[in-house]
Order: C-alpha cells, then structure tokens, then sequence
C-alpha cells in the first residue's frame, strides 16, 4: 500500500526524491544489459535486432535460460550479396562497374528481390555495400544513441562467417568513394554551379572593367 503524497513542500520533495531514485535505477538497469550484451558479443552470440542481408539467425548453445544465436550465412543471399559487389568492382560484363542506382535497377531487371520480396532500391544497395560484416568481423555497441562513433576500448568486434573478402570490399568501398561528388577535385567542387566542369560557354571572352 503506497500512501498518497501531499500537494505541499514535503510532497514534492518526496517527488524529486522518487524521481531521482527511478532515474538512477533505469541507468543502472540499461548500463547492467549493456554490460551482459558486450559479453555476449565477445563469445560471438548475435545480440538480436535485425539480421543482415546474406545470414540468418540460428540457434547456439543454452547458457543458463537463455537460448543464444550466432549468425550463419544464408546462402540465397549471400550469392546476391556477392554478386552486388561484382557490379560494383567489374561490372556485368558489358559495362564497367556500376553505381548503386545502376546496380538496383539491374537487379530488379534480372528478377532478384530482396528479402522481403520487394524490388531493390539505392539504399538498400548501398547498405549493402558498407557492411563491413560480410569480411568476417562484426561490431557491437560502435555507436551511441546520437549515432556518434564510441571509444576503441567500448566496441566489442566478434567474428561472423565471411561472405567476401577484403580486398573486394575495399575495392567497392574505393569506387563508391570516386563516385561522390566531394571526391571530383577542388576546382569543380567550389564552382559557383552544380553543372561546373561539365558546362562550356562559347560566347566572346568579357573584357575587364
């Protein structure tokens, strides 16, 4: 039974009181699953949340009550996974490699679809692309909830079944880069027009003033 508390100054000072006391034990609470968490990832147990695209969650071992997973890969999409990378590195054999936008429009025309069944788009692709993961390493709590990078020493990295390796990864991580428009080059990037570099007058030069 929890008695009422007064609308005077000892009711309100039991307020803060009880406000302060919740707040600390809620910090403690997430900095306790936090710690339990890290752990976890550092016996490589997946945390939850969503599974990449090219694994699929299966069940570990029993620790405890807890049933834990690891990821493993699946092998559908992982061969999209690869496959979107090869765009990106050489091409389809026709062309030269391909942007994000061209990679999902060539899958969507060659009948691949996503795991839920819908066409790919420029995101998707490009998530794909930066997951780091498919090398066979995996990083936990790597940001905070402003999504700003955390200290070395508070990231826990934990191996995962490798989908590709580095030197592929690196190599689409260098075209995706040379694809951006900060990387043309100082003299386009502060010219006065989203067209400068690419558009010419051929009117009569001005003459100075």
């Amino acid at each position: 039974y929890a008695e009422p508390l007064t609308n005077d100054d000892t009711g309100d000072m039991f307020r803060k009181f009880i406000g302060i006391v919740n707040e600390y034990q809620s910090k403690e609470t997430s900095r306790a699953t936090t710690r339990t968490m890290k752990e976890n990832a550092r016996r490589g147990f997946s945390n939850g949340g969503i599974v990449p695209f090219g694994y699929k969650s299966v069940d570990a071992e029993v620790i405890g009550n807890k049933q834990k997973k690891r990821l493993e890969i699946e092998p559908v999409e992982a061969e999209i996974v690869r496959l979107i990378f090869k765009l990106a590195v050489t091409g389809d054999g026709v062309s030269g490699p391909l942007g994000t936008k061209r990679i999902a429009i060539w899958l969507n025309e060659h009948g691949y679809r996503t795991r839920k069944g819908t066409l790919f788009g420029t995101g998707t692709v490009h998530e794909i692309l930066t997951r780091e993961a498919y090398t066979g390493v995996r990083r936990f709590n790597e940001f905070d909830r402003d999504a700003e990078r955390k200290a070395a020493s508070e990231i826990i990295e934990y191996d995962v079944p490798t989908i590709l390796d580095r030197a592929t990864f690196d190599a689409a991580q260098a075209h995706l880069m040379s694809r951006q428009p900060r990387s043309r080059g100082p003299r386009l990037a502060s010219a006065p027009s989203l067209l400068g570099g690419f558009v010419r007058c051929d009117c009569e030069k001005s003459y100075a003033l």
